[in-house]
């Protein structure tokens, strides 16, 4: 489970991958890594394409309830 930002970036491809994808310069992505939060903008669209490519998100990171992520695996095993 990607319990921060650094993990989050290095599980996308890095710095300059994670930029790209969400079409923003690289310098910005280096200041979620510095300071190890993520505007929430970009919140929904990370979480889906960590889950789209397999990784599971700790939803504490975007300062969210971790009940949240309970609701979040039984919905994976209703389907």
């Amino acid at each position: 489970m990607i319990r921060s930002v650094r993990e989050l970036v290095d599980v996308l491809g890095g710095t300059f991958e994670t930029a790209k994808l969400l079409e923003i310069v690289p310098s910005a992505v280096s200041n979620w890594i510095a300071q190890d939060y993520i505007p929430r903008g970009h919140h929904l669209e990370l979480y889906l394409v960590a889950k789209q490519r397999g990784f599971r998100i700790d939803v504490t990171m975007f300062g969210l309830d971790r009940k949240l992520a309970a609701t979040d695996r039984s919905e994976g095993a209703a389907a």
